[in-house]
This record gives structure tokens, C-alpha cells and sequence, in this order.
């Protein structure tokens, strides 16, 4: 169907561009205007819609094509119709630039979709992989916010917790470490905080909900 309106389009426009020479009933009104707009403008209108529309929905290929068949519509007429050759000859390379940067801009844009789509699927899968290490892991994991607040467990923490996943989010994390557990963790974050890295390995001790501990 767009294909087809496409067609169209230049169907409409060869009448237009040829008008002096085809039969008299294809005059609309005045042969100099229509509209409002010179003729010359109209023609010049119709043959970049459908170069446009090709480009926009088909891509590069298909605008460029578009391209080449306005040249052909219009490049006999400036060879051998036209009063002022050189100037019709301008126009008809006018349109076809047009056309043709018309079509680069789209292009560039259908390249940038195509881009961001490749992020966000990347992305996207990034993190179910994340989730699924997350959620499988043998260790007890959990993330906090700023206040301490737990925003997400995986299911070891809950195990090992007693807590059910739900009753943890939410939940102090200070609520789960024992003293010395809690004041090792205030000293990671201050170093995390200041910017330092933290690369060897710690244990911590996780208060229960039934008030025993686990390591």
C-alpha cells in the first residue's frame, strides 16, 4: 500500500511537470499557478513527497531510488522543453540534492534508532543476567539505599535470614548485623564514600529472625 502511494505521487507529478505538452483538459486553472504557488513549485513539491516518503519508510536505498526517477521525470523536459536550459538544469539537480539529503537525514536517524535499540536490548539483557546471578547466588546479597533501607535480597538471604523476601525489603540493614558486623560495615562505606577501594574479602554476621547468627 505505501509503495503504491509512492507510485501515485509521481503519477500525479508527470502531469504537472509536462502540462504544456500533454492534452489541454490536464490544465487546472492558470498553467503559471495553482494553489497559490508558482507551477514550477508545485512540480518541484509533488517529486520531493514521494522521495520523502520512500526514504522515510523504506530507508536509503529506496529514497534514492525515488530520487533517480525524479531525475527521470524531469531531466527530458530541461533538455528539451526548457526555455532556459542551464537554470532548468539547476532545478532538476535542486530536487534530486534535496531529495538526497532529505534521505541521508533519515537515514542517520533510522541509524540512531537502530543504535539505541541495540543499548537498551544490551542493556536489557545485562541485567537479567545480573538478576539471575543475583537471585541464584549461594551467598546472602542484598541491596541498601542511602538510608540503609534494603531495596532488594536474593533468595540465600532469605534462607539464611529466616526472613521472607518481601519482610526484607524495607528493612534496616543495621537490623541484620551484629555489633562488630555492623561497625566493620560503617567503616566500608566510609572508605566506599571517600572514593578508596575496597578489594579484599570480609566476613559478616547476620542476626536471624529467631535472634541466632549466622556468618
Amino acid at each position: 500500500m505505501e509503495l503504491l502511494a509512492a507510485i501515485a505521487m509521481f503519477l500525479v507529478a508527470i502531469p504537472l511537470h509536462y502540462s504544456e505538452q500533454l492534452t489541454p483538459f490536464l490544465h487546472i486553472g492558470d498553467p503559471d499557478s495553482l494553489l497559490g504557488l508558482e507551477r514550477h513549485g508545485v512540480e518541484r513539491l509533488f517529486l520531493l513527497l514521494p522521495i520523502t516518503y520512500l526514504g522515510f519508510l523504506f530507508g536509503m536505498k529506496a529514497g534514492l531510488t525515488g530520487s533517480g526517477l525524479a531525475l527521470a521525470i524531469m531531466l527530458p523536459s530541461a533538455l528539451l522543453n526548457a526555455q532556459y536550459r542551464a537554470d532548468a538544469l539547476v532545478e532538476v539537480g535542486g530536487v534530486v540534492a534535496a531529495g538526497a539529503v532529505i534521505n541521508v537525514g533519515f537515514e542517520r536517524l533510522r541509524r540512531e534508532r537502530e543504535r539505541r535499540s541495540l543499548v537498551a536490548e544490551q542493556l536489557r539483557m545485562s541485567e537479567e543476567r545480573y538478576r539471575e546471578i543475583f537471585e541464584n547466588a549461594h551467598d546472602a546479597i542484598w541491596l541498601q539505599d542511602m538510608q540503609g533501607r534494603i531495596t532488594m535480597a536474593n533468595r540465600a538471604c532469605a534462607e539464611i535470614t529466616g526472613y521472607a523476601p518481601e519482610e526484607l525489603v524495607g528493612m534496616r540493614a543495621r537490623d541484620l548485623l551484629s555489633g562488630g558486623s555492623l561497625n566493620k560495615a560503617q567503616q566500608i562505606r566510609r572508605r566506599l564514600l571517600a572514593g578508596e577501594t575496597v578489594d579484599e574479602p570480609y566476613e559478616q554476621e547476620v542476626l536471624k529472625k529467631d535472634g541466632t547468627r549466622a556468618l
